[in-house]
């Protein structure tokens, strides 16, 4: 299941311990190969002592959508004592043992992330299995740039409040649209799709959503995020709406991309990303 939300709907959430507010969301922090979320930056100056703390997936008992609370299982005093988050990001693997340890979290080799590969370009889709649908040539650039970023992208932690402004340089060479949002799965805990707005480069612009796998690199000095597709393709794509925002959407992304017909995907194993749920704000 995909249970998807905005980030900037996510940073609303209050974090509680025992039904006591806590803190709130500040950030998501994830890794630059897979786009996996490790953490949720929160910030508890108004409850706590007030300093930030990275939270990871083992501390996060719910999601209370409809008041925009995240529930934790652990004890308001433990947090307060919590090892604070430096502002800096990426995030310091020496950080990352000290909360784990701290939190008596999984130590840091032994959290797994998905291999690169087992999915592409969305969760609970494999390009392999769906040959027969995709032609060839697409095939071929999508394994490409699969190829390119396990060996371009070493696992830093990077950051959603980061990567909102970045503009989008695409593989023709293009320079165009800025990232407007992102879309967490808070089930799984992934970034599943960014949101990028033309509203500054295209009069009247559009909204459309890109699979981050597509990135083929971050430009941190410049502000870009690289994406293996062309402008052409990017602004041919189903626009976005956040009313129509699920697997049928993620379904039509993929069929503008390379042309496929109704028959995507394959025929056996159902590989496309499965249903969102729409209920305040989540999807």
């Amino acid at each position: 299941m995909i249970m998807s939300i905005l980030y900037k709907e996510l940073r609303k959430h209050h974090i509680t311990c025992t039904d006591e507010k806590a803190g709130k969301v500040q950030d998501v922090l994830f890794s630059d190969r897979t786009f996996k979320i490790k953490y949720f930056g929160v910030d508890t100056s108004n409850w706590l002592l007030g300093h930030k703390v990275a939270l990871a997936e083992e501390s996060i008992e719910e999601f209370r959508e409809l008041d925009h609370v995240i529930n934790l299982n652990i004890k308001k005093s433990v947090l307060e004592n919590a090892p604070a988050l430096d502002e800096m990001v990426p995030v310091s693997r020496q950080y990352e043992m000290h909360v784990r340890d701290y939190f008596g979290w999984k130590p840091l080799g032994a959290v797994l992330s998905p291999e690169m590969g087992a999915w592409f370009p969305y969760p609970n889709y494999e390009l392999t299995s769906n040959v027969g649908a995709i032609p060839q040539a697409q095939i071929d650039e999508w394994s490409e740039i699969q190829v390119h970023r396990k060996h371009s992208f070493d696992g830093h932690l990077r950051s959603c409040n980061e990567l909102l402004g970045y503009k989008i340089a695409t593989s023709d060479g293009e320079h165009f649209g800025e990232v407007a949002d992102l879309m967490i799965d808070v089930v799984n805990f992934q970034v599943i799709d960014i949101l990028i707005s033309t509203n500054r480069w295209l009069p009247g612009g559009k909204k459309f959503a890109c699979s981050p796998m597509f990135i083929r690199s971050i430009d941190e000095e410049n502000k870009y995020l690289n994406v293996g597709l062309s402008k052409d393709i990017l602004l041919n794509s189903p626009e976005f709406t956040l009313e129509e925002y699920g697997e049928d959407y993620r379904q039509s992304l993929v069929e503008s991309y390379c042309n496929v017909d109704d028959s995507f995907p394959s025929s056996g194993a159902d590989h496309r990303p499965n249903s969102g749920v729409s209920q305040a704000g989540y999807l």
